[in-house]
């Protein structure tokens, strides 16, 4: 994941990231935290940060409560122990959260799976792919074999409660930076891979 760049549009990243995720009261919780977190890391440590403030990280609130120096750098994160406990609460009710936006959790998991393969921050042009995979057994596509099959279990059981997927789309001149990861339903995602799969 990469930084949250600009505290002026911190929310409208946030809520393109989240989704439908974004509207629960958690997000607002969260919301609040990072703007908090962004003014202190921004005043007391270093820009140079190697989070992105879009999910609670276990990283983040160890740093704030200790505090994290470098040689090179000098104070990368202050000592903040409430900011650390208030972090640390949000981390420890993420998951309860999370299993209420399935559609926002499989998003996450498919970050995760792309660094796994080729530590890059999303799939692209290879969601078809994992589709298929996470509608079988983890050994049963021939594109298993690249596959982190400990992720194939959270694909497959996200697969079946959002009932779609996501997919990167490119922008009018064909380049990723002017595209945007968009959701597609089941119905979409077999006929995108059946049509991809022919072209193979």
């Amino acid at each position: 994941m990469t930084m949250l760049l600009s505290y002026a549009t911190v929310s409208s990243d946030l809520a393109e990231i989240w989704g439908d995720a974004w509207q629960d009261p958690f997000a607002r919780e969260w919301e609040r935290l990072v703007k908090l977190t962004w003014r202190v890391l921004r005043r007391f440590g270093n820009e140079c940060i190697a989070w992105g403030l879009q999910t609670p990280e276990r990283r983040l609130y160890q740093s704030l409560r200790a505090g994290l120096r470098s040689d090179d750098f000098g104070q990368i994160v202050p000592r903040s122990p409430r900011l650390a406990d208030m972090h640390e609460d949000m981390e420890r009710r993420w998951p309860t959260f999370l299993a209420r936006y399935p559609r926002f959790e499989l998003r996450l998991v498919m970050q995760d799976v792309s660094e796994a393969i080729d530590a890059t921050s999303w799939p692209y042009g290879y969601e078809w792919k994992l589709w298929l995979w996470a509608g079988g057994a983890p050994d049963a596509t021939p594109v298993a074999r690249r596959m982190p099959t400990e992720h194939h279990a959270a694909l497959a059981r996200l697969r079946a409660a959002a009932d779609g997927w996501w997919v990167w789309v490119d922008g009018p001149v064909g380049e990723r930076e002017f595209g945007a990861i968009e959701w597609r339903s089941a119905a979409q995602m077999d006929a995108l891979a059946a049509d991809l799969g022919e072209r193979r």
